[in-house]
């Protein structure tokens, strides 16, 4: 098999088991601290994206130790943000039982903090932790941005 090929394949899945293990500690989460998510949301929000932003740089760093720089960046981040959100595409299509322009929503916010996440990674194993670390605090920001508003959005229904 053709050895980039490979890589773009293994970023997919990657980011689908990425996916896996961060709905697998919110599901715990949720289980254990039933009354968090009603008596303060917010934190819950917060912690559920904490969740899926630690476990992506977690996978991403390594794929990066395994294949260092033979990818282009935009690659590397699109792919891996591709299978990250498959899984939660899959949960809104089974639970919806439509498709929607909304449900690709969370799919495209995944791809682009996956994409900070690339690059933040990038530039710590190039030692600008500084660049790095604002990348990494863009992903987050971005997703508390777009998950409260339709956490807020969904009250107000």
């Amino acid at each position: 098999m053709n050895t980039k090929i490979h890589q773009l394949t293994l970023l997919f899945f990657y980011g689908l088991f990425a996916s896996f293990g961060a709905f697998l500690t919110q599901a715990l989460l949720s289980l254990f601290f039933p009354v968090l998510s009603q008596s303060l949301p917010f934190l819950f929000l917060l912690l559920f994206v904490l969740t899926e932003e630690i476990f992506k740089p977690l996978f991403l760093c390594q794929f990066f130790r395994q294949y260092q720089n033979t990818l282009s960046p935009w690659a590397i981040g699109i792919l891996f943000g591709i299978g990250f959100g498959t899984l939660e595409l899959f949960l809104i299509f089974s639970s919806l039982n439509i498709l929607s322009l909304q449900a690709f929503f969370p799919f495209f916010i995944h791809v682009i903090t996956t994409l900070f996440w690339t690059f933040s990674i990038k530039k710590f194993f190039h030692k600008n932790t500084l660049v790095s670390l604002l990348f990494g605090f863009f992903a987050l920001i971005i997703h508390l941005i777009y998950n409260g508003i339709i956490f807020i959005h969904n009250k107000t229904i």
